[in-house]
């Protein structure tokens, strides 16, 4: 499975768009639906129907689309329409929060829009090669030099997502070697640790079982400055049920690793 992103925009003198159901994995036999009653709302979840119903038709005329055949490559066939809205959130600024400056690079538009909303400064990345082995060792060295200019760095891999998605827990398992080998190993040779403060986690759980995500804890990994090691010996669910930091809500890291910065 191979994902592009893009924004459709319905523009209306007053919207009403947040209130429409979207369609997305979880609701894929459903279209989608509105439980208000306002003109913009119906209007917006029959257009979206139409606008879903007719992609597929569109993308098989498209020359892009025949390209791709003619070269072997699979082509699109949907888009898929999910998370509307119609005004930006209004997040508070993490300096105003936690008097730290943090900048941030990030593969996906979603991770990229919550640092920009959050006051986090967008660091410029090169486009992905395709070679995971050359791209994470390119942002371990990112990271190294960028670090001097923050406080703090917000970084997001998508890898292991996409092909949990697919049920692939090989390929899944793969990516995180290569994450934790051309990402990890390179960046720590290029720190001082004990200047530094690096938290491992994930935003959600995505088990191949499901090929979604799922509301599952995941684990968290903080390293560096003055922590003292517990008895934890690698990273992973099962482990992190043994560590000392215990259950916490994700609301609690940043107090916990600004903490731990200022020890």
């Amino acid at each position: 499975m191979k994902e592009f992103r893009g924004i459709l925009i319905y523009r209306f003198s007053k919207g009403m768009l947040d209130e429409v159901k979207i369609w997305n994995e979880a609701l894929s036999e459903d279209k989608i639906k509105t439980d208000m009653k306002e003109p913009t709302a119906i209007e917006s979840a029959k257009l979206t129907n139409e606008f879903t119903e007719k992609s597929p038709k569109i993308l098989k005329e498209a020359a892009v689309n025949k390209k791709r055949i003619q070269e072997g490559k699979l082509p699109a066939n949907l888009i898929l329409s999910r998370d509307a809205g119609d005004s930006l959130p209004k997040f508070p600024k993490i300096k105003d929060c936690f008097g730290v400056s943090f900048g941030s690079f990030v593969e996906m538009p979603v991770e990229r829009g919550i640092a920009l909303l959050t006051g986090m400064q967008v660091v410029d990345v090169p486009s992905a090669s395709g070679h995971l082995d050359v791209d994470y060792g390119i942002w371990a060295k990112i990271a190294s030099k960028e670090i001097e200019k923050f406080d703090g760095l917000y970084i997001h891999i998508k890898g292991p997502d996409e092909p949990a998605h697919d049920g692939d827990f090989k390929k899944k398992k793969k990516i995180i070697q290569l994450i934790d080998k051309f990402f990890f190993a390179k960046l720590l040779s290029k720190i001082k640790l004990e200047d530094t403060i690096i938290t491992v986690t994930a935003d959600h759980s995505t088990p191949c079982s499901l090929k979604a995500h799922s509301a599952d804890p995941v684990p968290i990994l903080v390293c560096g400055g003055s922590i003292q090691a517990d008895s934890t010996s690698c990273f992973s669910e099962k482990e992190a049920k043994k560590g000392s930091i215990g259950k916490l809500l994700g609301k609690d890291i940043m107090p916990l690793l600004v903490k731990f910065a200022k020890e």
